[in-house]
């Protein structure tokens, strides 16, 4: 199943459209469905049911923050051994 059908599957469950976005990534970031459900909660109904930003939206881009994340983390671990090879290569 992708994850198009899988936030589909949730939003079908009664899920908002924030939580179905971000449940249907959140495993491949480490990130349980439940928590992920939490997280989401108050972004549905465009913002608390406000009629503000799209949940969708709002869920993508919690969705791209948690990519960020890991992307920063794993540069700061990789980054003293990315400076000692490029000292060593003269680069």
């Amino acid at each position: 199943m992708n994850f198009a059908e899988n936030a589909s599957r949730f939003f079908n469950r009664g899920y908002s459209c924030s939580q179905s976005v971000l449940s249907a990534y959140a495993p491949g970031y480490g990130l349980d469905e439940r928590s992920a459900f939490k997280l989401a909660s108050a972004f549905g109904g465009g913002m608390a049911h406000l009629d503000g930003a799209c949940g969708a939206v709002t869920g993508a881009l919690m969705v791209i923050g948690l990519g960020l994340i890991i992307g920063f983390i794993v540069i700061a671990l990789f980054m003293p051994m990315i400076t000692l090879l490029n000292s060593v290569s003269g680069s």
